[in-house]
């Protein structure tokens, strides 16, 4: 460390090498750039970029472990011990215990210097404690056998099984390889819904889980040696999702995008595990096919498989699918998107094309900047409509700090009258550090069968708006008990809006929100309850302007190591609240009865037309609208937008709003 130097507990570590040391228990942080990342590390002592610890010992004649106990470990941190590299820190947000076996003759006669420090991108990350066992992995996992069965209505099922400490810690334990098992520190998903775990002695708590549709079985098990255990843990599906699939649409494998570390078959376990019903494979500029894995693992009852591609380009990644596997790549070098998206609908078999991420930066080039996009008209910046059928809402393995500024975006979209839809995705390349399924999409479906969804059928429903975007939670609109996501209604019907979630995913607020404006906000009276969570109706109010109406449920807890949501990809505050999330795509509102819904900017569009270039007419027609429609009307006036808010002074407030939207977005596009 640079000023600060640790030696703690030295008269433990003058005791013969059998006996356990303590090398580091008060919590320090490092930070190897200049910037605060994260505000509740300012609760810790900072050690500078790199932590040391002197320790004198003899030489180890055996293998001995390391154990380092961290959390909101982003980038590689390497652990030296006397010059040799031992490993790296596991990578993950999650507070976890990074085991290193320390081979035999690595310590020296004389004073011996542990190093923890890192060379990569800057990085803030807190350390916990630093342990070294002086026995060997054979040794510390030769005591407690655990067998964990887990099931459903008396049926086994692929399931993700996690280990604690009592403290909710992501800790080792041994287990022997198979075919069936996904395995990291702390987690293990089984395509079987059965597992044998060897743990250490001491207390452990075991999670059994199986996404957001489930319980959560809870164990505490305290492992002692030569003892063995057999857990029978039931989960329940809790939240009731009928005529909806599951689906993740981003996800990716090592095997064939080269980062990450699932595998293939990995990758199946982890979609079983997290209950996934349809699951498109989007490794980077590849089409890949997971189905012979999935068939191969005896998953096909569970799931059902769609080849697509990520494609990636210098601006921009788009998810295309289904795509026929023999089928040609699209060229991602091209950078021009007229071109591009040429290419992907000339591509055999594709359906669907997904903006991921809109708001991440890759390759200096972010979609939705203020250069590329205007989020009050919904424009890119020369004026064109986007070419994407759908969008990310939300994107689970890339959070931001305001996690409602794509929602911003979508409805300015939507206003500009592209029926974009909005989805979410995990874009998860691991099997634990970033959650596969955890951010997902239900679509509306008459499958029988999870493993025998119609793709076509499944890719129209999307492509209709038939859709609902899920970070935890779930959410019903209907009317007439009949789901009315994605269709055009008359006003004057009422809208019930239910929302749901399991009880360990916390939903406090459902809102409704016409053209982008919210239009209600109400508590839900059961945040916690397992399944329905609260519902309101909505009277559809008669207008003389058409408006999509769009419902949206939010939690704000966070939640247990068997779902932790990760912290923000490219954040822009250091504070972090983890958020839940549901968001239906649009319910379109007839409103003047014409039998077509009309978006703000064609009518906005008419209403110029109407005034006839008359400034004093179209305020007055605008009165009767909503902001988005003076918004647009702003950005069509064909005199100056400032002069048409210098005329508004006695207008209603909403029509100011609107113009001065219109105008301050320009200003920041120039």
């Amino acid at each position: 460390m640079s000023r600060l130097a640790i030696v703690a507990f030295f008269f433990a570590l003058l005791l013969p090498l059998s006996k356990p040391a303590a090398l580091l228990t008060n919590s320090v942080v490092l930070n190897s750039g200049s910037a605060v990342e994260w505000d509740h590390l300012s609760a810790f002592p900072t050690a500078g970029s790199n932590l040391n610890i002197s320790l004198p010992a003899g030489r180890n004649d055996r293998e001995q472990l390391l154990l380092v106990e961290h959390e909101d470990v982003r980038n590689f941190w390497e652990v030296i011990l006397n010059g040799k590299t031992l490993g790296r820190l596991t990578q993950s947000d999650q507070s976890l215990i990074s085991q290193f076996t320390v081979p035999a003759g690595t310590f020296l006669q004389g004073t011996n210097h542990l190093r923890i420090s890192s060379k990569d991108k800057p990085d803030q990350i807190l350390i916990r404690r630093v342990d070294l066992l002086t026995v060997t992995r054979e040794q510390r996992y030769s005591g407690g056998v655990v067998r964990i069965i887990v099931r459903e209505d008396g049926e086994a099922l692929p399931c993700r099984i996690t280990v604690t400490t009592t403290n909710d810690v992501l800790t080792p334990f041994e287990v022997e390889a198979a075919r069936h098992l996904a395995v990291r520190t702390g987690v293990v998903y089984t395509a079987t819904g059965e597992v044998t775990l060897r743990l250490p002695e001491g207390p452990h708590r075991i999670y059994a889980s199986r996404g957001p549709e489930y319980s959560v079985a809870n164990n505490h098990l305290h492992i002692r040696a030569n003892e063995s255990h057999a857990l029978n843990l039931t989960l329940r599906r809790e939240v009731d999702t009928s005529g909806w699939i599951a689906a993740d649409t981003h996800i990716h494998t090592f095997t064939h995008s080269r980062h990450g570390d699932a595998s293939v078959q990995e990758r199946a376990i982890t979609l079983a595990g997290e209950g996934i019903e349809f699951a498109v494979a989007t490794d980077h500029n590849t089409h890949v096919d997971l189905a012979p894995h999935v068939r191969e693992l005896g998953l096909d009852p569970w799931l059902t498989t769609v080849v697509g591609n990520e494609v990636t380009t210098g601006r921009g990644h788009f998810n295309i699918f289904p795509v026929e596997p023999n089928a040609r790549v699209v060229d991602f070098r091209i950078q021009d998107w007229k071109a591009l998206f040429q290419s992907i609908r000339a591509t055999p078999g594709v359906q669907v094309a997904v903006m991921n991420h809109p708001t991440d930066i890759h390759l200096g080039f972010r979609p939705f900047a203020r250069t590329n996009f205007n989020p009050v008209t919904g424009l890119s910046a020369s004026g064109e409509p986007y070419p994407m059928d759908a969008i990310e809402l939300i994107n689970s393995a890339a959070l931001q700090s305001d996690q409602t500024e794509v929602f911003r975006h979508w409805f300015a979209l939507l206003n500009s009258g592209q029926r974009t839809v909005g989805v979410g995705a995990s874009d998860s390349h691991e099997v634990s550090r970033f959650i596969v399924g955890q951010g997902r999409t239900y679509i509306a479906s008459s499958a029988g069968r999870m493993g025998e969804v119609p793709v076509e059928d499944t890719c129209s429903n999307l492509l209709s708006g038939r859709a609902i975007a899920s970070l935890g939670l779930f959410l019903k609109v209907t009317a007439g008990g009949t789901n009315v996501v994605g269709s055009l209604l008359r006003s004057g019907r009422s809208v019930r809006v239910e929302a749901s979630g399991p009880s360990w995913a916390p939903a406090h607020h459902v809102a409704l929100f016409a053209n982008g404006i919210e239009v209600t906000n109400r508590p839900l009276p059961s945040p916690s309850a397992p399944g329905v969570k609260g519902a309101l109706s909505y009277a559809l109010p008669n207008r003389r302007y058409d408006y999509a109406l769009v419902a949206l449920v939010t939690g704000t807890n966070n939640l247990g190591p068997f779902w932790s949501l990760p912290k923000p990809y490219q954040a822009t505050s250091t504070r972090y609240e983890p958020r839940l999330f549901a968001i239906a795509n649009p319910v379109y509102v007839d409103a003047n009865g014409d039998g077509k819904f009309t978006s703000p900017r064609a009518e906005a569009a008419r209403l110029l037309s109407e005034a006839a270039n008359s400034a004093p007419k179209l305020l007055r027609l605008l009165a009767e609208c909503d902001e988005p429609v003076a918004a647009h009307a702003a950005s069509l006036w064909p005199g100056s937008p400032a002069e048409l808010l210098r005329l508004a002074d006695d207008q209603p407030a909403h029509v100011r709003r609107g113009i001065r939207a219109y105008i301050k977005t320009q200003a920041g596009l120039q």
